[in-house]
């Protein structure tokens, strides 16, 4: 026990030790500071109740799709406390829409996001051009054709470009391989049928147009209106019926005539037209009945 006769300066004889306060928090008891005696146990030690959380509210953001968001949460004023828990980006969320290309415009196509309508286009395609049926004269030296491809209305002109044979001794034909016209002869009408494909040197084999008005038949090559020259030999095929009982006689530009054989397969008859020596980029043929003379 703790008495008066050691002297010391307790009045209570203790032998006192001292103890710093501790403030409480949000979660723990605290003590104001308080003394303890070393031989008993004497104390001032009283506990401070724990403050339990400030709390102060947040509300809610929702994620986007370039953004964090948080549900509502909580946190305490006094300490670091909170019930925050994040809600990650969402991303985009692409959707595809292919624009077609047209005649005159490319086509591409545009992702747009379902959310928050962000967009950007990607994979162009180059665009179609016109695609041109058959050309028709003007009567003014040009010629006149309409795109065949669905939804596109325009026509298409070009100047004519004319070429003369010599088809007999002071006779000349002068005529526009492409729409068919012809002066001192019947129009030249296109034969839908007409194919071609190279066995040497380079062609487009959609450009041919091959045109007869029952006297004549003109080979040619063009795109968009326009004369190719084809650099080497071409396989050409038309319907078997445009030659039934006639024989096919090509015209050089100087008017010497010579039969041309060709051969005939299912249906059609195959010509091997020879562009390699040609200044010229088309070829005029007669149609000569078989019971006349050349």
């Amino acid at each position: 026990m703790c008495g008066g006769e050691y002297g010391e300066k307790d009045p209570n004889n203790h032998a006192l030790v001292q103890h710093a306060a501790k403030a409480p928090t949000c979660t723990e008891i605290g003590w104001d500071a308080y003394e303890t005696c070393s031989r008993c146990d004497h104390t001032t030690y009283a506990e401070l109740p724990a403050l339990n959380h400030d709390l102060e509210q947040h509300a809610a953001k929702v994620p986007t799709c370039t953004e964090i968001g948080w549900d509502a949460y909580k946190t305490c004023s006094r300490c670091d406390y909170t019930t925050y828990a994040e809600l990650p980006i969402l991303g985009h969320d692409y959707q595809a829409v292919t624009v077609e290309p047209t005649c005159e415009a490319d086509g591409y196509t545009i992702f747009t996001c379902s959310r928050c309508k962000d967009s950007y286009t990607a994979d162009p395609t180059d665009q179609l051009g016109h695609q041109f049926g058959a050309w028709f004269p003007n009567g003014t030296g040009s010629q006149s054709a309409d795109c065949l491809r669905d939804g596109c209305a325009h026509t298409g002109s070009t100047d004519c470009r004319k070429f003369t044979f010599r088809t007999a001794e002071g006779e000349t034909l002068t005529f526009c391989p492409v729409c068919g016209q012809a002066e001192n002869a019947a129009q030249l009408e296109m034969i839908e049928a007409a194919t071609a494909w190279t066995i040497s040197g380079s062609l487009s084999a959609e450009d041919v147009t091959a045109r007869t008005n029952g006297e004549y038949l003109s080979v040619a090559f063009e795109t968009a209106g326009s004369l190719t020259q084809p650099t080497g030999r071409v396989r050409l095929a038309l319907p078997a019926g445009l030659l039934e009982g006639k024989t096919l006689v090509r015209i050089a530009p100087d008017g010497t005539q010579t039969e041309l054989p060709f051969e005939t397969e299912r249906g059609t008859i195959i010509l091997t037209l020879d562009f390699a020596n040609s200044e010229l980029p088309v070829m005029l043929f007669r149609l000569v009945p078989q019971t006349a003379a050349l």
